[in-house]
């Protein structure tokens, strides 16, 4: 069996894309060739495959490697799709893929939060349908066919982001308070006595003489009245 590895180019690096490539038999993925119907559609600078038909609308592809006709002789691996054609017979698929917060469990940081589900619905649809072309002047029956592929993606997703705030005792100054799980203790507090190296321990510093704040609490005076107004 062919060895065929899946990944992100080392392309992505220097262009920011993340196109999924190839690499089969140990070549680099910008050596491989994706043929479509036998038309080359290899995107020239990433080396990714440049159309990437809906799969309803793949009849068949193979992946040719080391030794395959001249044909195909520019490149060391040969991932060649064909796509499907109309019948004597009208068919038609539909299909719907669905993803949306009722299926789906929450993520470990809201759940620890306490926030209930993002809003989440994904929707991959589409349908092909084919068959042979009738007119009023034509029949092509055995001789002439169609074929139509549709593939649609939507999705709407809301992302939970949690963070630490100050409490509204830390906003008016005292930055020792810990109700809300965010307070700087001075480095004379019992906690930190007993805790050196918590990272909740640390002396405020005012900056005009260099000295700590007694109890890390900024006296009112020192805060400016036309930031606290903005305060919520």
């Amino acid at each position: 069996a062919a060895p065929i590895g899946i990944g992100t180019s080392p392309a992505s690096s220097w262009t920011g894309r993340s196109d999924s490539t190839l690499s089969i038999d140990g070549g680099r993925e910008t050596n491989n060739s994706f043929l479509v119907n036998g038309i080359e559609t290899r995107n020239s600078r990433f080396g990714s495959a440049g159309i990437r038909p809906s799969a309803d609308a793949i009849e068949e592809f193979s992946v040719q490697r080391s030794t395959f006709g001249a044909e195909f002789g520019r490149s060391s691996a040969i991932i060649n799709t064909t796509i499907r054609a109309g019948t004597n017979e009208l068919h038609l698929a539909v299909f719907e893929f669905l993803r949306n917060r009722n299926f789906d469990a929450n993520t470990f940081f809201a759940n620890r939060a306490g926030s209930r589900k993002p809003a989440f619905t994904q929707n991959n649809f589409g349908t092909a349908v084919g068959g042979p072309v009738v007119a009023p002047f034509y029949n092509g029956k055995d001789k002439t066919f169609w074929f139509f592929n549709y593939e649609g993606f939507r999705q709407r997703q809301a992302n939970t982001a949690t963070a630490l705030y100050p409490s509204p005792a830390q906003m008016a100054g005292n930055l020792a308070d810990d109700s809300w799980g965010t307070g700087i203790f001075p480095l004379s507090s019992a906690l930190c006595q007993a805790n050196p190296k918590s990272s909740k321990c640390r002396d405020v510093i005012d900056p005009t003489n260099g000295l700590a704040f007694p109890g890390n609490v900024i006296p009112g005076s020192r805060l400016d009245p036309i930031v606290q107004k903005q305060l919520p």
